[in-house]
């Protein structure tokens, strides 16, 4: 299933991965968040893309990621989000949890 968003930034299901593929292309980003603190870069992006299978059980399509990468380019998943403020939320709370673990 293929996803953009709205002029309100919610997540509207679209009919094929043309007209996905061609409302990405007009986007200047697609980043909810993106920041480095210490050598860790955090990115939060919308992915256009379900990374679950919505309708089972009523869940919602998983449509945006928090990242993080080391200064060696090594990924990890944090956590996925269906809404645009869930995911500008978890990116705030990952990078305050960065931050105190580069204090300890």
């Amino acid at each position: 299933m293929f996803y953009i968003l709205d002029e309100n930034k919610e997540v509207v299901k679209v009919n094929d991965f043309m007209e996905q593929a061609e409302w990405m292309m007009k986007q200047e980003t697609i980043h909810v968040g993106d920041d480095t603190i210490n050598n860790i870069r955090i990115s939060t992006i919308f992915l256009g893309i379900a990374t679950n299978i919505p309708n089972l059980n009523d869940n919602e399509p998983l449509v945006f990621e928090t990242m993080t990468f080391d200064k060696d380019e090594k990924a990890t998943l944090i956590d996925k989000y269906c809404t645009w403020k869930q995911a500008e939320q978890g990116h705030i709370d990952t990078v305050e949890m960065i931050k105190l673990k580069a204090i300890k």
